[in-house]
């Protein structure tokens, strides 16, 4: 969790509509992206996830990996694509 709220930062945009823009490029034409929220204020940040540019994304994402330790950490979003070395 400290890598993406520190990624975010870095971008100086707000994290929710980042993890959102996020995951919009990554599923599948065929997938739902359920979001979850404590209060319906949250879903304020929804449209926001549209307006991220594509640099700031894939600088978002690339800076995760960075943080993580791991520079394919965005490629493990989907645990349809785990290998079993994941898994485990």
């Amino acid at each position: 969790m400290a890598a993406v709220q520190s990624a975010a930062a870095d971008a100086d945009t707000p994290l929710a509509p980042l993890l959102i823009a996020s995951m919009l490029t990554t599923i599948r034409a065929s997938d739902r992206l359920v979001i979850g929220v404590d209060h319906v204020s949250e879903l304020d940040s929804l449209p926001a996830a549209f307006d991220i540019s594509d640099d700031t994304l894939r600088e978002f994402q690339k800076r995760v990996g960075s943080l993580a330790d791991d520079p394919a950490v965005s490629t493990f979003v989907d645990p349809r694509d785990w290998t079993p070395q994941i898994v485990r």
